[in-house]
């Protein structure tokens, strides 16, 4: 098990020493690459150097009664996580960091205009994923509108959580502390699953394998803990958000046919708008079946492209499969060891098996 080290001079001496491993890589990718990486080594320095032990602070007497209670419910959510998921021990979410800002990063989708394919970004370690993260929301803008400027979709959202896949110990972050404590669960659960399992190159295998274990996760912890209103709202939440995927899902399919048609690029993008109008009437009806939810309101309040759908769909195409894993499985442990197994195969391999799967 490692330990994090206790004072800010081998903290830091530990963040530079990590962080110019990177910076030795990405040396002579260019000035604009250098600038980039710049603000992300920042950001994580930030986080690191603000966190402070959160069995210090729940012992401090000073210590806010509400952000006490809340820290105590995330210790007892990640002691779930190890002793009945079996994640890994590696001394996350045991400090808290407040960075004083609502989202910790700022995720940046690119896709070109007649496309659904995203542009990936390719980084040391973590390899090639469908999005760029600033620290910076202001960055984040100006990096979406540099490539709106190029004629590109571009969609970008604030996100309160991440994982650094180990390489240093995750603390709770201040940015996440306003959730429920059912979206806390899936929170916690979802970033630690990142940590036993992470494939370069492959986003929504990563992302879909994540999903799948927050969701057996929350079923476990609502066995356990779970009174009937939580059930109730998790279950009402599961129909929900498998209605809108599935109304998401079924519009990419059609913008996919219509990029790929015969129809020149003039009549594509009438076409494009005609189904995203489609989409936004058909999300009004949808929605009135929900009494008043409005949490995905903000994926069609705006301006709906291409690039809304990549965030959406990226974290549940696999999430079916993963599923059928789970139930085949005689325990969660032999699913976390198969799932480790699919990561080591050509990514060819693995998509066959798991679209079989999916398709039985």
């Amino acid at each position: 098990m490692r330990s994090r080290p206790k004072g800010p001079t081998e903290l830091l001496d530990l963040v530079r020493l990590r962080l110019a491993v990177i910076f030795s890589l990405i040396a002579l990718t260019g000035c604009q690459s250098i600038g980039y990486f710049s603000q992300a080594i920042s950001g994580q320095v930030e986080i690191l150097t603000k966190a402070q032990s959160i069995k210090s602070l729940l012992s401090a007497p000073d210590s806010n009664q509400e952000l006490k209670a809340k820290l105590k419910k995330i210790q007892v959510i990640r002691d779930f996580a190890l002793q009945e998921l079996g994640l890994l021990d590696n001394q996350s979410f045991l400090e808290y960091s407040d960075l004083g800002r609502e989202f910790v990063v700022w995720n940046v989708f690119v896709v070109p205009q007649l496309s659904v394919d995203p542009i990936n970004w390719c980084f040391p370690f973590a390899g090639c994923v469908s999005y760029r993260g600033y620290f910076q929301e202001g960055k984040a803008n100006k990096f979406a509108q540099y490539n709106k400027s190029l004629g590109r979709d571009t969609i970008v959202l604030g996100v309160p959580a991440y994982s650094t896949l180990g390489w240093f110990a995750d603390p709770v972050l201040n940015t996440f502390l306003h959730y429920s404590d059912l979206q806390l669960v899936s929170l916690i659960f979802h970033e630690l699953a990142h940590q036993i399992v992470y494939l370069p190159d492959d986003t929504t295998f990563n992302e879909s394998f994540a999903v799948s274990v927050e969701i057996e996760g929350v079923n476990r912890w609502l066995s356990k803990y779970g009174l009937p209103a939580d059930k109730e709202a998790w279950i009402n939440g599961r129909i929900r958000h498998k209605d809108f995927l599935r109304l998401f899902s079924r519009t990419r399919e059609k913008l996919r046919q219509l990029y790929a048609s015969s129809l020149d690029d003039n009549e594509k993008f009438l076409e494009k708008e005609k189904i995203i109008v489609n989409l936004k009437s058909d999300y009004n009806t949808l929605k009135k079946k929900w009494i008043g939810f409005e949490g995905f309101d903000f994926f069609v309040s705006g301006s709906v492209n291409n690039a809304t759908f990549v965030p959406l769909l990226t974290y549940w195409e696999y999430v079916p499969f993963f599923n059928k894993l789970l139930n085949t499985e005689r325990s969660f442990q032999s699913f976390l060891e198969k799932t480790k197994v699919l990561a080591k195969m050509s990514k060819e391999d693995r998509e066959t098996i798991m679209k079989s799967l999916i398709s039985e």
